[in-house]
């Protein structure tokens, strides 16, 4: 933004992840350190009952990889800076 690049990473700062096996996910950051201090916000959501998205495999405490979640490009994303 503005010939600026704002790196939300866990390196940089904190991040928290909300994920559900369908439907939506969140990111949430802050930077802290670095000439460029700011907040970000990420979230993605699908209406599953009208888009059935792609099963695949995805890592579990105690079962390994299992086919648990749900994927596809149809969404709806935005972005808070």
């Amino acid at each position: 933004y503005n010939h600026v690049f704002y790196e939300a990473t866990p390196w940089t700062g904190e991040m928290q992840w909300d994920v559900t096996p369908w439907g939506s996910w969140q990111l949430r950051g802050k930077s802290l350190y670095g000439n460029v201090k700011f907040e970000v916000q990420v979230t993605y959501t699908v209406d599953p009952t009208e888009t059935p998205g792609l099963v695949f495999r995805a890592p579990t405490p105690d079962e390994g990889m299992v086919y648990f979640c749900r994927d596809t490009f149809d969404g709806q994303t935005n972005l808070t800076l």
